[in-house]
Formats: C-alpha cells, structure tokens, sequence
C-alpha cells in the first residue's frame, strides 16, 4: 500500500530545500537579507533541516526494498539502486551545466559552479564528488551520493550477516543489532563530527532510525530495539544539541505510527495528487538549483531592484521549480525508467550467463 504520509513528508522536504536554497543564492536574496536579516537567516537555517526528512523517509523505504529483496544477488541489488537513482541525478547535472554555461556570466556570482572539467564530471557519475573533495556542480547533488553510500552500506551488512560464502540478501536478527549498533555509534560520535560528512557514517544515524522504524513496523520482535535506540537518539542530544536530529527522531517515530494509515477519510482525488506530488519530489530537489541560476541571471539582465520584485521572483522560481518537477516526472521519468529496466534485465541475464558458465 502507497503511504500517503510519505508522499506528504518528501513534497514538504523538497519545498524546503528548494526555499533553502532561494534563501542561500542569487540577487532576490541579498535583497531580501538587507530587509529582514533575521526572518531570512531563520528560513535558512531551519529549511534545510528538511534533509533528515529524505534520509529517514530513505531509511525506511531501504529497508522495504530490503524485504523484497531476501535471496536476492548484492550486485543486482546495487546496480537497481544505482538505476534508479541515476538518471534524475545525471539529468540535473546536464542542466545545471548547460544553464550555468549560458547564464553564469550574466549572474557572475561566487555560487554559481565554475567552468566543468572532465575528472569533475567523472567523479559526479561515480558519485565521489564528496569523498575526492571535488567542487560540487549542483546543488543538492551530494544527498545522492551519500544516499547510495548508506543503502550500500546495508546492503553489505545484510550479506554479512548471514551464512558465510554467500553474497545475497538475507534479513535476521544479527543485521538488525548491527544495525542498530550503527546508528548509536553514528548519533553518539560520528554525527557530532563535520569531519565525516561526506561519508555514510555520519547520517547513519537518521538512516539507521528510519531502516529500524519500517522493522519495527514489519516485525514485532524489533520494536524494543527501535524504541531503544530512538531513546539512546535523545539522550545523545545532552552531548550535543543537534536541531537536525530532532527532526530525525520526530520524523522516524511518525513513520512507525503512520506510514501504515489507510487515510480513510481523505479522498482518492487528494490522495492521487499527493502522490504525483510525492513521486516528483525528487525531481524537484534535484532540477530547482538551474531556475535558481535562470532568475537570478533575468534579474540582473532586467535590472530588477526592490523588496517588491525580490519577493515577486522567489514565489515565481518556487513556483516553476515545483511545476519542473512535475513535468520532468510526468514525461520524461517513463522513458527514464523503461531504459533503466533494459539495463537492469541486460545486466541480470549477464550475471546470470556467467554463473552458469
């Protein structure tokens, strides 16, 4: 059954990360921090805590793929979470690439990416621009990265975690420990540090809380371990107060309790357009940095000025980044997804050929 919860949290997370990055970019921007410094910088601050909405929400639906994938090969599993990540993600960076080309003279601004080199491309397909340390070409982009790292991560634990010479999916009891042994440690340690930030390590702790969340569901026999770490979440707020980790745990205790809900009296119509809305969540965090990069470059061209027109092009770009989406979702995800299918099945008939050989 499709949560409605879930399509409800990612359209909010993604209208936040886009509204973050109104409030972090372009000449509407610095219009609006000279008027309302403290309204803006609190909209900074707070909307991009939206993340630990996509890395629990993540979390969890890692570990229902997770559940239908027990018997499965790793590499097949890998490369289907590498599919479907791919493609939205290869597609924003052509045009975050092709718009700053065309436009990044005319904002000429520290924020806008410079000039793409080839190893910078690379390191982007192979979703290391993190790890090497190389300049981002888009916005947002490092959430994919850090997102196939964690499913990664489990994936290999899973495999780990059962009998020894086999590498498929199998979910026991063994995993779901080591699991939660990672999530402490990573909301004990590693996500006070920024030193790990580009490694998996230091969001496990909000994944890990969103994994535990949908065994718990699932499993009966879980759910004193997920409640157990949910608590040892708190009280690792006395060694450090993290605002992100607040919502990580508000967040993964609503999935536990409602991810499930029918919905009953919402109607089928509403519930229809909150999925659409849902599904091209991802699209939009993904896409909306070009419109970013698109009105800033109309609003030095037009030479706009002004509190009025300031706030007149964020709602515009808000807008437009929200009906990208959806059409990118709409007409180009179906052809995304049929190719991706063919290379998925060319790869298992391969994988397949090779072990019989």
């Amino acid at each position: 059954m499709r949560s409605w919860v879930i399509d409800l949290l990612k359209f909010l997370g993604a209208q936040c990360i886009v509204l973050h990055h109104l409030m972090a970019h372009g000449p509407m921007a610095d219009v609006l921090e000279r008027e309302y410094p403290n309204a803006l910088e609190a909209v900074f601050t707070y909307s991009r805590l939206a993340v630990q909405l996509f890395l629990v929400i993540a979390g969890f639906l890692a570990a229902q793929a997770l559940m239908r994938a027990r018997g499965k090969p790793l590499s097949d599993l890998l490369l289907k979470r590498f599919l479907r990540l791919t493609p939205f993600y290869l597609l924003s960076l052509v045009i975050c690439i092709g718009v700053v080309a065309a436009c990044g003279g005319i904002v000429d601004q520290d924020w806008v990416p410079d000039a793409v080199s080839w190893t910078q491309v690379l390191a982007h397909v192979l979703m290391l621009q993190g790890v090497l340390h190389v300049p981002a070409i888009s916005a947002g982009v490092w959430y994919v990265a850090i997102d196939f790292q964690l499913f990664a991560l489990v994936a290999v634990l899973a495999c780990l975690c059962r009998d020894a010479g086999h590498a498929s999916i199998k979910l026991s009891a063994t995993l779901m420990w080591v699991v939660a042994v990672v999530c402490v440690s990573s909301l004990w340690f590693f996500n006070q540090f920024e030193l790990f930030d580009d490694w998996a390590i230091y969001f496990m702790g909000a994944y890990g809380l969103g994994l535990l969340a949908a065994f718990a569901a699932q499993f009966n026999n879980t759910r004193p371990l997920f409640f157990a770490v949910w608590l040892l979440g708190w009280a690792s707020l006395a060694l450090s107060w993290r605002a992100r980790l607040v919502v990580a745990l508000l967040t993964a205790a609503l999935l536990f309790f409602y991810a499930d809900h029918s919905g009953r009296a919402l109607s089928r119509v509403f519930k229809r357009r909150l999925s659409q809305l849902g599904n091209a969540a991802y699209a939009t965090f993904l896409n909306h940095f070009a419109l970013v990069v698109v009105f800033s470059a109309i609003w030095n061209a037009a030479h706009l000025q002004g509190l009025a027109w300031a706030v007149v092009m964020v709602l515009l770009c808000w807008f437009c980044a929200l009906v990208w989406g959806l059409l990118l979702q709409r007409w180009v995800q179906p052809h995304l997804s049929r190719w991706m299918a063919q290379v998925e099945l060319w790869w298992i008939g391969l994988d397949s050929a090779a072990l019989a050989a």
